[in-house]
Protein backbone atom coordinates (compact mmCIF):
# COMPACT_ATOMS: atom_id res chain seq x y z
CA UNK A 1 0.00 0.00 0.00
CA UNK A 2 1.51 3.51 -1.04
CA UNK A 3 2.87 5.93 1.63
CA UNK A 4 0.42 9.46 1.79
CA UNK A 5 3.28 11.83 0.53
CA UNK A 6 1.10 15.16 0.28
CA UNK A 7 0.27 14.93 4.15
CA UNK A 8 -0.33 14.19 6.79
CA UNK A 9 -3.04 12.49 8.58
CA UNK A 10 -6.05 14.45 9.01
CA UNK A 11 -6.47 13.51 11.89
CA UNK A 12 -3.16 14.24 13.48
CA UNK A 13 -3.39 17.57 11.77
CA UNK A 14 -6.51 18.03 14.24
CA UNK A 15 -4.52 16.90 17.17
CA UNK A 16 -2.06 18.94 16.66
CA UNK A 17 -4.03 21.86 15.96
CA UNK A 18 -6.31 21.45 19.20
CA UNK A 19 -2.91 21.47 20.95
CA UNK A 20 -2.26 24.74 19.24
CA UNK A 21 -5.32 25.75 20.65
CA UNK A 22 -5.00 24.86 23.98
CA UNK A 23 -1.33 26.41 24.15
CA UNK A 24 -2.93 29.57 22.96
CA UNK A 25 -5.53 29.14 25.64
CA UNK A 26 -2.84 28.72 27.78
CA UNK A 27 -0.54 31.84 26.51
CA UNK A 28 -3.72 33.75 26.84
CA UNK A 29 -4.49 32.92 30.67
CA UNK A 30 -0.72 33.54 31.37
CA UNK A 31 -0.73 37.42 29.71
CA UNK A 32 -3.87 37.79 31.43
CA UNK A 33 -2.39 37.02 34.92
CA UNK A 34 0.83 38.89 33.93
CA UNK A 35 -1.83 41.91 33.11
CA UNK A 36 -3.18 41.48 36.04
CA UNK A 37 -1.07 41.25 38.52
CA UNK A 38 1.34 44.15 36.72
CA UNK A 39 -1.69 45.94 36.79
CA UNK A 40 -1.76 45.46 40.77
CA UNK A 41 1.48 46.03 41.62
CA UNK A 42 0.97 49.73 39.64
CA UNK A 43 -1.33 50.35 41.87
CA UNK A 44 0.68 49.73 45.04
CA UNK A 45 3.34 51.49 43.55
CA UNK A 46 1.56 54.55 42.83
CA UNK A 47 0.29 54.02 46.54
CA UNK A 48 3.92 53.79 47.70
CA UNK A 49 4.97 57.08 45.68
CA UNK A 50 2.07 59.07 47.34
CA UNK A 51 3.18 57.76 50.90
CA UNK A 52 6.63 57.80 49.95
CA UNK A 53 6.19 61.79 49.25
CA UNK A 54 4.17 62.35 52.24
CA UNK A 55 6.49 60.79 54.63
CA UNK A 56 9.24 62.67 52.68
CA UNK A 57 7.09 66.04 53.26
CA UNK A 58 6.52 65.27 57.12
CA UNK A 59 10.20 63.67 57.83
CA UNK A 60 11.24 67.30 56.13
CA UNK A 61 8.94 69.39 58.15
CA UNK A 62 9.73 66.88 61.61
CA UNK A 63 13.36 67.50 60.65
CA UNK A 64 12.74 71.82 60.43
CA UNK A 65 10.89 71.42 64.01
CA UNK A 66 13.78 69.43 65.62
CA UNK A 67 16.06 71.83 64.45
CA UNK A 68 14.27 74.67 65.69
CA UNK A 69 13.42 73.32 68.91
CA UNK A 70 17.52 72.22 69.13
CA UNK A 71 18.00 76.14 68.62
CA UNK A 72 14.92 76.84 71.16
CA UNK A 73 16.50 74.58 73.79
CA UNK A 74 20.06 75.90 73.70
CA UNK A 75 18.92 79.88 73.58
CA UNK A 76 16.78 79.19 76.43
CA UNK A 77 20.12 77.07 78.39
CA UNK A 78 21.69 80.05 77.47
CA UNK A 79 19.40 82.44 79.11
CA UNK A 80 18.92 79.77 82.10
CA UNK A 81 22.58 79.40 82.50
CA UNK A 82 23.39 83.73 82.50
CA UNK A 83 23.14 85.41 85.67
CA UNK A 84 23.89 82.54 88.42
CA UNK A 85 23.29 83.99 92.12
CA UNK A 86 23.36 82.89 95.71
CA UNK A 87 21.00 84.57 97.63
CA UNK A 88 21.14 85.33 101.39
CA UNK A 89 18.83 86.73 102.97
CA UNK A 90 18.71 88.04 106.61
CA UNK A 91 16.61 89.26 109.37
CA UNK A 92 18.75 91.68 110.63
CA UNK A 93 16.72 92.38 113.77
CA UNK A 94 18.22 88.89 115.49
CA UNK A 95 21.58 88.10 113.10
CA UNK A 96 23.65 91.33 114.77
CA UNK A 97 27.15 92.18 113.29
CA UNK A 98 30.05 92.19 115.76
CA UNK A 99 29.94 95.26 117.43
CA UNK A 100 33.68 95.87 116.02
CA UNK A 101 32.10 96.44 112.62
CA UNK A 102 29.07 98.90 114.15
CA UNK A 103 31.50 101.14 115.88
CA UNK A 104 33.34 101.75 112.58
CA UNK A 105 30.23 103.28 111.16
CA UNK A 106 29.99 103.34 107.52
CA UNK A 107 33.68 102.21 107.28
CA UNK A 108 32.82 99.09 109.00
CA UNK A 109 29.92 98.51 107.18
CA UNK A 110 31.71 98.31 104.14
CA UNK A 111 34.39 95.87 105.75
CA UNK A 112 31.19 93.78 106.77
CA UNK A 113 29.87 93.63 103.48
CA UNK A 114 33.32 92.36 101.64
CA UNK A 115 33.91 89.70 104.60
CA UNK A 116 30.30 88.43 103.92
CA UNK A 117 30.89 88.50 100.09
CA UNK A 118 33.92 86.35 100.21
CA UNK A 119 32.77 84.18 103.09
CA UNK A 120 29.88 83.10 101.12
CA UNK A 121 31.91 82.76 97.74
CA UNK A 122 34.25 80.20 100.07
CA UNK A 123 31.28 78.21 101.15
CA UNK A 124 29.75 78.05 97.83
CA UNK A 125 32.99 76.94 96.06
CA UNK A 126 33.46 74.32 98.58
CA UNK A 127 29.93 72.87 99.18
CA UNK A 128 28.11 73.15 95.68
CA UNK A 129 28.85 70.72 93.22
CA UNK A 130 30.07 71.91 89.83
CA UNK A 131 29.36 75.44 90.82
CA UNK A 132 28.83 77.96 87.61
CA UNK A 133 31.06 80.42 86.77
CA UNK A 134 30.76 83.78 87.84
CA UNK A 135 27.77 83.71 89.95
CA UNK A 136 26.88 86.85 91.67
CA UNK A 137 25.95 86.79 95.37
CA UNK A 138 23.03 88.82 96.43
CA UNK A 139 22.21 90.19 100.31
CA UNK A 140 19.33 91.44 101.32
CA UNK A 141 18.76 92.27 105.31
CA UNK A 142 15.63 93.07 106.66
CA UNK A 143 15.46 94.83 109.67
CA UNK A 144 13.89 97.86 112.13
CA UNK A 145 16.85 100.31 111.58
CA UNK A 146 15.59 102.65 113.49
CA UNK A 147 14.61 100.24 116.48
CA UNK A 148 17.60 98.48 116.29
CA UNK A 149 19.96 101.26 116.27
CA UNK A 150 18.34 102.46 119.47
CA UNK A 151 18.40 98.81 120.80
CA UNK A 152 22.49 99.02 119.82
CA UNK A 153 22.78 102.19 121.84
CA UNK A 154 20.99 100.60 125.10
CA UNK A 155 23.22 97.76 125.33
CA UNK A 156 26.37 99.62 124.78
CA UNK A 157 27.44 98.34 121.71
CA UNK A 158 27.61 101.89 120.15
CA UNK A 159 27.70 105.48 121.85
CA UNK A 160 24.94 107.07 119.34
CA UNK A 161 22.12 105.51 116.74
CA UNK A 162 23.73 107.99 113.59
CA UNK A 163 26.88 105.40 114.19
CA UNK A 164 24.31 102.72 113.34
CA UNK A 165 23.06 104.47 110.44
CA UNK A 166 26.00 105.02 109.28
CA UNK A 167 26.81 101.26 109.01
CA UNK A 168 24.03 100.52 107.04
CA UNK A 169 24.88 102.61 104.54
CA UNK A 170 28.45 101.59 104.53
CA UNK A 171 27.25 98.21 104.00
CA UNK A 172 24.41 98.81 101.34
CA UNK A 173 27.55 100.65 99.63
CA UNK A 174 29.50 97.26 100.45
CA UNK A 175 28.18 95.81 96.81
CA UNK A 176 26.26 96.73 93.89
CA UNK A 177 23.74 93.82 94.96
CA UNK A 178 24.06 94.53 98.59
CA UNK A 179 21.00 96.00 100.07
CA UNK A 180 19.67 97.02 104.12
CA UNK A 181 15.71 97.55 103.92
CA UNK A 182 14.39 99.39 106.69
CA UNK A 183 10.81 98.01 107.16
CA UNK A 184 10.07 100.07 110.00
CA UNK A 185 8.58 99.60 113.44
CA UNK A 186 5.52 96.60 113.65
CA UNK A 187 5.04 93.31 114.72
CA UNK A 188 6.78 90.77 111.93
CA UNK A 189 7.12 93.27 108.94
CA UNK A 190 10.51 91.93 108.90
CA UNK A 191 9.67 88.33 109.07
CA UNK A 192 6.54 88.69 106.07
CA UNK A 193 9.02 90.20 103.76
CA UNK A 194 11.58 87.51 104.30
CA UNK A 195 9.56 84.94 103.90
CA UNK A 196 8.01 86.20 100.71
CA UNK A 197 11.76 86.61 99.42
CA UNK A 198 12.15 83.04 100.28
CA UNK A 199 9.14 81.63 98.68
CA UNK A 200 9.80 83.72 95.28
CA UNK A 201 13.60 83.12 94.86
CA UNK A 202 13.68 79.12 95.94
CA UNK A 203 12.44 77.41 92.64
CA UNK A 204 14.05 80.26 90.41
CA UNK A 205 16.77 78.14 87.97
CA UNK A 206 19.21 81.20 88.41
CA UNK A 207 19.34 80.97 92.36
CA UNK A 208 21.31 78.53 93.05
CA UNK A 209 21.39 78.49 96.77
CA UNK A 210 19.22 80.74 99.46
CA UNK A 211 21.61 81.30 102.95
CA UNK A 212 18.89 82.08 105.69
CA UNK A 213 19.91 84.11 108.44
CA UNK A 214 17.26 82.99 111.20
CA UNK A 215 18.89 81.03 114.01
CA UNK A 216 17.85 83.40 117.16
CA UNK A 217 13.61 83.24 115.67
CA UNK A 218 12.15 80.07 116.10
CA UNK A 219 8.83 81.96 114.31
CA UNK A 220 10.97 80.61 111.03
CA UNK A 221 10.33 77.05 111.54
CA UNK A 222 6.81 77.00 111.04
CA UNK A 223 7.36 78.00 107.48
CA UNK A 224 10.60 75.63 106.71
CA UNK A 225 8.37 72.19 107.98
CA UNK A 226 6.28 72.68 104.96
CA UNK A 227 9.85 71.91 102.66
CA UNK A 228 11.11 69.09 104.70
CA UNK A 229 10.05 66.26 102.39
CA UNK A 230 10.88 68.53 99.76
CA UNK A 231 14.31 67.16 98.36
CA UNK A 232 15.16 70.13 95.81
CA UNK A 233 14.02 72.63 98.65
CA UNK A 234 16.55 70.89 101.11
CA UNK A 235 19.65 71.19 98.66
CA UNK A 236 18.47 74.92 97.99
CA UNK A 237 18.20 76.09 101.53
CA UNK A 238 20.73 76.40 103.76
CA UNK A 239 20.49 77.58 107.32
CA UNK A 240 22.99 80.40 108.91
CA UNK A 241 23.80 80.49 112.27
CA UNK A 242 24.69 83.99 114.27
CA UNK A 243 23.15 83.37 117.59
CA UNK A 244 23.17 79.44 118.25
CA UNK A 245 19.89 77.86 116.59
CA UNK A 246 16.79 77.98 118.77
CA UNK A 247 15.56 74.44 119.68
CA UNK A 248 12.79 73.96 116.78
CA UNK A 249 15.09 74.68 114.09
CA UNK A 250 17.74 72.71 115.12
CA UNK A 251 15.76 69.99 114.71
CA UNK A 252 15.17 70.48 111.44
CA UNK A 253 16.96 68.62 108.51
CA UNK A 254 18.61 71.86 106.41
CA UNK A 255 21.97 71.94 105.61
CA UNK A 256 23.82 74.26 108.29
CA UNK A 257 26.65 77.06 108.25
CA UNK A 258 28.21 79.48 110.46
CA UNK A 259 30.51 82.95 109.27
CA UNK A 260 32.84 82.88 112.56
CA UNK A 261 33.58 86.43 113.55
CA UNK A 262 31.11 88.08 111.23
CA UNK A 263 27.87 88.03 113.55
CA UNK A 264 27.38 87.98 117.20
CA UNK A 265 27.24 84.69 119.16
CA UNK A 266 24.84 85.97 121.67
CA UNK A 267 22.31 87.99 121.82
CA UNK A 268 22.17 91.84 123.03
CA UNK A 269 21.47 92.65 126.37
CA UNK A 270 19.41 96.22 126.40
CA UNK A 271 19.04 96.07 130.23
CA UNK A 272 20.54 99.26 131.31
CA UNK A 273 23.65 99.36 133.00
CA UNK A 274 23.26 99.70 137.18
CA UNK A 275 24.38 102.76 137.76
CA UNK A 276 26.06 102.20 141.49
CA UNK A 277 28.57 99.18 139.14
CA UNK A 278 28.08 100.12 136.15
CA UNK A 279 27.22 96.36 134.99
CA UNK A 280 24.50 95.47 132.79
CA UNK A 281 21.62 92.15 134.00
CA UNK A 282 21.33 90.83 137.32
CA UNK A 283 24.04 91.15 139.71
CA UNK A 284 24.48 87.90 142.13
CA UNK A 285 24.13 88.41 145.89
CA UNK A 286 26.66 88.82 148.09
CA UNK A 287 24.69 87.73 151.46
CA UNK A 288 26.61 85.13 153.44
CA UNK A 289 24.50 82.34 155.00
CA UNK A 290 24.38 84.32 157.98
CA UNK A 291 23.33 87.45 156.91
CA UNK A 292 19.74 88.53 158.40
CA UNK A 293 17.04 88.56 155.82
CA UNK A 294 17.45 92.29 155.50
CA UNK A 295 20.99 93.01 155.74
CA UNK A 296 22.00 94.32 152.53
CA UNK A 297 25.93 94.17 150.72
CA UNK A 298 27.87 96.82 151.46
CA UNK A 299 27.54 98.56 147.86
CA UNK A 300 24.40 99.31 148.06
CA UNK A 301 22.08 102.02 147.38
CA UNK A 302 21.74 103.25 151.28
CA UNK A 303 25.37 102.81 151.90
CA UNK A 304 26.60 104.29 148.03
CA UNK A 305 25.05 107.19 148.42
CA UNK A 306 25.48 108.37 152.14
CA UNK A 307 27.94 111.54 151.13
CA UNK A 308 26.02 114.12 149.82
CA UNK A 309 28.26 114.63 146.58
CA UNK A 310 27.34 111.15 145.54
CA UNK A 311 23.67 111.74 146.47
CA UNK A 312 23.47 115.18 144.52
CA UNK A 313 25.47 113.46 141.38
CA UNK A 314 23.24 110.28 141.74
CA UNK A 315 20.08 113.02 141.75
CA UNK A 316 21.37 115.09 138.78
CA UNK A 317 21.43 111.93 136.72
CA UNK A 318 18.40 110.67 137.09
CA UNK A 319 16.87 114.20 136.83
CA UNK A 320 15.55 114.78 140.05
CA UNK A 321 15.70 117.32 142.79
CA UNK A 322 19.15 116.66 145.15
CA UNK A 323 18.42 113.97 147.85
CA UNK A 324 18.48 115.13 151.50
CA UNK A 325 21.85 114.08 152.70
CA UNK A 326 21.88 116.20 155.80
CA UNK A 327 21.19 113.86 158.14
CA UNK A 328 23.76 111.24 157.03
CA UNK A 329 26.83 114.11 156.87
CA UNK A 330 27.68 113.72 160.14
CA UNK A 331 28.05 109.81 160.28
CA UNK A 332 29.97 110.03 156.76
CA UNK A 333 32.64 112.26 158.32
CA UNK A 334 33.00 110.42 161.62
CA UNK A 335 33.21 107.13 159.51
CA UNK A 336 36.53 108.60 157.76
CA UNK A 337 38.24 108.90 161.38
CA UNK A 338 37.88 105.17 162.14
CA UNK A 339 39.55 102.53 160.69
CA UNK A 340 37.77 100.46 157.24
CA UNK A 341 36.46 97.71 159.67
CA UNK A 342 35.17 99.61 161.70
CA UNK A 343 33.05 101.99 159.57
CA UNK A 344 31.59 98.96 157.57
CA UNK A 345 30.94 97.78 161.06
CA UNK A 346 29.29 100.72 161.62
CA UNK A 347 27.24 101.48 158.36
CA UNK A 348 26.26 97.66 158.85
CA UNK A 349 24.96 97.77 162.21
CA UNK A 350 23.73 101.70 162.24
CA UNK A 351 23.33 102.70 158.74
CA UNK A 352 21.38 99.26 156.95
CA UNK A 353 18.23 99.36 155.86
CA UNK A 354 17.54 96.78 158.51
CA UNK A 355 18.52 99.07 161.02
CA UNK A 356 16.45 101.57 159.92
CA UNK A 357 13.63 99.36 159.39
CA UNK A 358 14.18 98.18 163.17
CA UNK A 359 14.12 101.89 164.26
CA UNK A 360 11.37 102.93 162.53
CA UNK A 361 9.66 100.07 163.68
CA UNK A 362 10.00 100.16 167.07
CA UNK A 363 9.15 104.47 166.84
CA UNK A 364 5.60 104.98 168.80
CA UNK A 365 2.93 106.10 166.07
CA UNK A 366 2.43 109.48 165.67
CA UNK A 367 -0.42 111.37 167.15
CA UNK A 368 -2.86 111.43 164.38
CA UNK A 369 -3.73 115.32 162.96
CA UNK A 370 -6.77 116.62 163.49
CA UNK A 371 -8.95 115.85 160.54
CA UNK A 372 -10.65 118.84 158.49
CA UNK A 373 -14.77 118.29 157.50
CA UNK A 374 -14.57 116.92 154.14
CA UNK A 375 -16.16 118.83 151.51
CA UNK A 376 -17.55 117.55 148.67
CA UNK A 377 -14.21 118.12 146.41
CA UNK A 378 -12.40 116.62 149.96
CA UNK A 379 -14.41 112.84 149.83
CA UNK A 380 -11.69 110.14 149.00
CA UNK A 381 -13.41 108.10 145.81
CA UNK A 382 -13.41 104.58 146.03
CA UNK A 383 -14.39 101.90 144.12
CA UNK A 384 -17.71 99.15 144.28
CA UNK A 385 -15.15 97.14 146.32
CA UNK A 386 -14.35 99.93 149.38
CA UNK A 387 -10.90 99.75 147.41
CA UNK A 388 -9.52 103.64 147.04
CA UNK A 389 -8.91 105.16 143.34
CA UNK A 390 -6.04 107.75 143.46
CA UNK A 391 -6.32 110.21 141.06
CA UNK A 392 -3.52 110.15 137.47
CA UNK A 393 0.01 111.64 138.90
CA UNK A 394 2.19 113.17 136.48
CA UNK A 395 6.18 112.07 136.67
CA UNK A 396 8.77 111.44 134.07
CA UNK A 397 8.49 108.22 133.10
CA UNK A 398 12.51 107.49 132.21
CA UNK A 399 13.03 109.05 135.89
CA UNK A 400 10.80 106.63 137.31
CA UNK A 401 12.37 103.29 135.40
CA UNK A 402 15.37 104.24 136.54
CA UNK A 403 14.70 104.41 139.98
CA UNK A 404 12.93 101.15 140.29
CA UNK A 405 15.48 99.47 138.96
CA UNK A 406 17.06 100.90 142.01
CA UNK A 407 14.94 98.63 144.15
CA UNK A 408 15.41 101.41 147.01
CA UNK A 409 14.12 100.34 150.74
CA UNK A 410 10.29 102.25 151.22
CA UNK A 411 11.47 102.38 154.87
CA UNK A 412 14.32 103.58 154.35
CA UNK A 413 13.03 106.65 152.36
CA UNK A 414 10.05 106.97 153.22
CA UNK A 415 9.41 106.30 156.84
CA UNK A 416 10.72 109.31 159.05
CA UNK A 417 14.13 109.20 161.48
Amino acid sequence: MAKNVTGSDPLSLWERHEELKLAGVKRTVLLEEVITRYENLSLKHAELVREHDVQRTYTAAAHAREQGLTDNVKRLQYILNRDPFVLVLIDGDGMIFNESFLRDGEKGGRQAALILKDEVKKWFDRNIPDPPKDYKIVTRIYANVKGLADACVRAGLIDQASTFHDFTQGFTRGGSLFDWVDVGSGKDRADMKIIDNLKLHLYDYHCHQVLFGCSHDNGFARMLEAYMDDPEALARITLLEGVPFEKELADLPFKTTRFPGLFRGNKINTTPPDILTGQRGRQPSQLSATSGPFTPRIDTPASFISTPELGDSMARHLGLPPLNTSRRTDSSASSSLVSPTDSVNNLTLQDSWAAKAKRAANLPPPEPAPRPVQGPADIVRRNRRGQRIDSFIEYESDAFNVVKKLKLCNQHYLMPD
